[in-house]
């Protein structure tokens, strides 16, 4: 099954780069606090933080999709078009490529829907 919408990969930050802020996937945070802690990280100069602020608040607006990639790295991508990737369910292989050709697989393993 390959979504036909377009998604952006990224890697959190490590923990050497400072502490960053975190939520219980059970109670996660509502989607109006991380704008205000990427403000907050902004003021206090810290960029890596405020980055990472700033694609946790795209999770909490559009949804999160996490994969097993290729059977070396959990990612998280972030659909572009989150509508044509609703119907994704854990366990689905999905296709990756940029154009062609195709450049690996990876397997769901969560989706999380928009906390809006």
């Amino acid at each position: 099954m390959s979504p036909r919408g377009k998604c952006r990969i990224w890697k959190t930050p490590s923990r050497s780069s400072g502490t960053r802020p975190d939520c219980s996937p059970q109670e996660p945070a509502p989607s109006a606090f991380w704008p205000l802690l990427t403000d907050a990280a902004r003021q206090l100069w810290l960029p890596d933080i405020a980055e990472w602020c700033g694609r946790r608040a795209g999770e909490a607006r559009f949804g999160t999709v996490r994969a097993w990639l290729g059977g070396s790295a959990m990612v998280r991508l972030a659909p572009l078009s989150p509508d044509q990737w609703r119907h994704l369910t854990p366990s689905d292989a999905i296709t990756l490529h940029e154009g062609q050709p195709v450049l690996g697989t990876a397997t769901i393993t969560e989706v999380a829907p928009p906390r809006i």
